[in-house]
């Protein structure tokens, strides 16, 4: 098992990730929520958070 916590900056807030057995667990510090997601899909989930953050980007150049 590995386990890190990430620090988010200004909002002080923080996610924890441990990868053990067949997935990555991600919990939010401040609510305690937990999420695994899969080895296998975690290529998949990359890839659609870096289509959001590019869609988002792209929307807040439109607004300029």
């Amino acid at each position: 098992m590995i386990s890190k916590t990430l620090y988010m900056g200004e909002h002080e807030s923080s996610l924890d990730v441990v990868v053990r057995g067949s997935g990555i667990y991600i919990t939010d510090a401040d609510d305690d929520e937990t999420i695994c997601i899969p080895h296998d899909r975690l290529q998949s989930v990359k890839d659609s958070i870096d289509s959001m953050v590019a869609e988002h980007n792209q929307l807040l150049r439109n607004k300029k």
